[in-house]
């Protein structure tokens, strides 16, 4: 059990870096250039509008997660009953298999589909095709390296 409390003290610990971080981002973006000036989008004004509100709603949520989560396991640290069913339930063998065996299933649905939409998006934009078609590639690429480091590992 200590080797799981000190597991959640390295996740707090990254949990933390990463909330200070998002916090910067979404105080730089609320003052809309008055710290620094970020690139904007090459688009319209609306465009650019809706980006900014996009990527700052995106880190807020991210952060509230993170936040959620780092308060979940400060409560499982000073308590040793939730401790022990965040263990068992991080831990639960049927539940990895179900999560292993989803993640494959959406992986297989992702690279067909994506082909899919690259030879329907190639006949509307060359610049939505060769995107759709990088990111197959890229999640092909990953996912063989991913194959070779665990067949090594495990």
């Amino acid at each position: 059990m200590e080797q799981y409390r000190e597991k959640l003290k390295m996740q707090n610990a990254l949990m933390t870096i990463g909330c200070g971080i998002l916090s910067m981002f979404c105080t730089v973006i609320a003052m809309d250039g008055n710290l620094i000036t970020l690139p904007k989008p090459a688009a319209s004004e609306h465009w650019q509008d809706f980006w900014q509100g996009f990527c700052t709603g995106a880190a807020m949520g991210i952060l509230l997660l993170m936040v959620f989560f780092l308060a979940r396991n400060l409560r499982a640290m000073h308590d040793d009953n939730l401790l022990k069913k965040l263990y068992v339930k991080s831990n639960d063998e049927r539940s990895e298999k179900i999560y292993t065996t989803a993640r494959g299933t959406a992986m297989q649905v992702f690279l067909i589909g994506g082909l899919a939409g690259v030879c329907i998006g190639g006949y509307f934009s060359m610049t939505v095709g060769l995107t759709i078609l990088g990111c197959v590639i890229f999640c092909s690429l990953a996912c063989l390296a991913f194959k070779f480091y665990f067949s090594a590992k495990l």
